[in-house]
């Protein structure tokens, strides 16, 4: 397989994207400017999946603040900065570095050969050896003097085009993260007997969107994305410097820091102004993804509901009369989040709330059921013998109903004919 075909197949998703549209760029400068924004993309992908990786082994806070306080307005300079300081630190700690062989010399190759060129046209001085730093620094000072603060012109590009973009190529089979752990959105979590089943998105398709299924036998917190490391089996929590807008279908990347100290999330493959709207600024928390110390493999995340938390919770207060056998906590738990639901204290808010409301329903509904049951309803008989008719799931759909009015109707309607497609 060439690697254009891995890249559209196999690599993270923001980096497929970036290199599909310069791809399909035929003006030599255009493409050369394409080129540069997929060498930046590459660069703050790996920067960004660095420091979560820091994060998970548990870096010190003096050394992770140190490193995020260099952010606050990321040029292409400062990721790649930034992208060496954070591979040093990684490899300091004794984990696996992010490039294979930082200290590899290139010589007659495509790395090798564009680095020659870019000195030429920028006028820097070039050392005897190429290593993968200079390459990355001259095409740092080829963006900010040809492109940023200067005019590339015509010629420039074609000489520089087809061996900026092999030299890119390289770089990129070279970098086996990128299709070796996979980005990976988990929502939601399940309970299957006699593991945990994560349900989402396969963000390491390239340019499309695939399935995820993965059995463990620890939850993970719904709703985030996360670097699976197959081999480990680890899940690297990357909230929340990744942000999966699954109605959208966008991803959403740390782009800096704003003056209150909230990371600005973007979308890198979308033009500014034409994607949705991003995320709300979050505060930089790194509490909030550090793995929970007595038992490594469950993530302590912001407090959001999960199906194990949902069901434990309509318990405490639910009637155990009105529960189920199989509830389906999973469908209600996506419900919950549409409506801004997200926590077990704005649960609890809203059953204390109309609780007493939905069991008069309920009672109002068994008085005026009577005779015999199809088959197919045989199930009922029971229910209604013991004067309960809605399960748990259902008197909180109840709850939901009363609470949101028509907004819920009209959910429920465009749900079940999603489902019918």
């Amino acid at each position: 397989m060439s690697l254009k075909d891995k890249i559209r197949w196999s690599y993270p998703l923001p980096i497929a994207k970036l290199y599909e549209a310069m791809d399909l760029e035929t003006e030599p400068r255009q493409r050369v400017l394409k080129l540069v924004d997929l060498f930046e993309g590459i660069s703050s992908y790996l920067t960004l999946v660095g420091l979560a990786t820091c994060l998970y082994h548990g870096l010190s806070d003096r050394k992770m603040e140190k490193l995020r306080s260099r952010l606050r307005r990321p040029s292409l300079g400062v990721w790649i900065s930034l992208l060496r300081s954070v591979d040093r630190e990684l490899q300091s700690s004794d984990i696996a570095s992010l490039f294979p062989d930082p200290d590899k010399v290139y010589r007659k190759d495509a790395i090798f050969e564009v680095n020659q060129i870019l000195v030429e046209i920028t006028g820097v001085k070039q050392r005897k050896k190429v290593q993968l730093a200079q390459f990355l620094e001259s095409v740092v000072q080829f963006r900010n003097k040809k492109i940023a603060h200067g005019h590339l012109l015509l010629h420039e590009a074609q000489k520089v085009c087809t061996l900026l973009e092999s030299a890119i190529n390289q770089w990129l089979e070279e970098l086996p993260i990128l299709h070796q752990q996979h980005l990976i959105y988990i929502n939601p979590v399940e309970w299957q007997s006699p593991h945990f089943v994560c349900f989402g998105t396969n963000l390491n398709s390239g340019v499309s969107l695939s399935p995820f299924k993965s059995a463990r036998d620890e939850p993970v917190t719904h709703g985030q994305v996360y670097l699976e490391q197959p081999a480990s089996g680890y899940l690297i929590p990357l909230y929340p410097l990744f942000v999966f807008e699954k109605h959208y279908q966008l991803l959403y990347i740390c782009a800096g820091f704003s003056d209150k100290q909230e990371l600005i999330l973007r979308c890198p493959y979308e033009a500014p102004g034409t994607e949705a709207a991003p995320p709300t600024p979050i505060p930089w928390e790194p509490e909030c993804v550090r793995e929970r110390q007595d038992r490594p493999d469950v993530l302590e995340t912001k407090p959001g509901l999960n199906v194990n938390l949902l069901e434990k919770t309509l318990d405490s207060l639910l009637p155990a009369s009105n529960k189920r056998d199989n509830e389906s906590y999973a469908d209600l738990l996506e419900d919950l989040i549409q409506f801004q639901v997200n926590t077990q204290q704005d649960l609890r808010t809203l059953i204390e709330k109309r609780l007493d409301a939905a069991l008069a329903v309920d009672s109002q509904t068994i008085k005026g059921i009577s005779g015999d049951f199809k088959d197919e309803y045989k199930y009922l008989e029971a229910r209604v013998q013991r004067r309960v008719l809605f399960s748990h799931v259902g008197l909180v759909r109840g709850i939901l109903r009363q609470e949101f009015d028509d907004e819920f109707e009209k959910y429920m309607k465009k749900r079940s004919e999603f489902r019918t497609m």
